[in-house]
């Protein structure tokens, strides 16, 4: 008979709610003047990493040769009236401008008060999308192709930081609700 460690399913393990893990972005060339920012009403992010081999013949046999892996962050969000951030980004498409990227968890404080664990890498915004249906809010999607592995390390994110990564997307409807900074949910 198989026995289970039953401490597996106790309260201390808590999965890690998809609005805990964030990312902020800032243009490389805006460093020295500008924090990193959120992206406002993210629906979704993702970040994939694949990696694909070359296949060689030898006298030997077939041989795979790796190559460096590939990794991508995908952005889905509504567009915030007054947005900012989504025509920064159009211009950084089309300038090919380098960008600074970093995922945050916010469930996991870094050493010092204010930090968190998190993972820094530069890319590119390699597209940009909106989508504006006759019955529904304007998408953007966002895809950003990062260079290299990124490093490990922790983050400053201020509490607007978190506050505005934390929006949840609103109806135009009264919810009885208002927060500090005007949005409701």
């Amino acid at each position: 008979m198989r026995k289970f460690d039953l401490q597996l399913f106790t309260d201390s393990f808590t999965a890690v709610r998809g609005n805990k893990l964030i990312y902020l972005f800032r243009r490389y060339a805006d460093r020295a003047t500008a924090t990193g920012a959120v992206i406002a009403y993210t629906k979704e992010n993702t970040r994939s990493t694949s990696s694909n081999a070359d296949t060689v013949e030898t006298k030997d046999g077939t041989v795979r040769l790796p190559k460096d892996p590939d990794s991508t962050v995908n952005v889905s969000c509504y567009l915030k009236k007054n947005d900012e951030m989504i025509p920064k980004l159009d211009r950084a498409v089309k300038k090919c401008d380098l960008m600074e990227v970093w995922e945050v968890n916010l469930e996991e404080p870094g050493a010092s008060e204010g930090k968190f664990k998190a993972t820094y890498w530069q890319g590119y915004a390699t597209s940009i999308e909106k989508s504006s249906p006759a019955d529904d809010y304007v998408e953007v999607s966002l895809t950003f192709t990062l260079n290299g592995e990124g490093e490990e390390g922790d983050a400053t994110v201020t509490e607007e930081q978190q506050a505005e990564a934390t929006y949840v997307f609103a109806d135009t409807t009264a919810t009885g609700v208002t927060g500090a900074t005007g949005t409701t949910n």
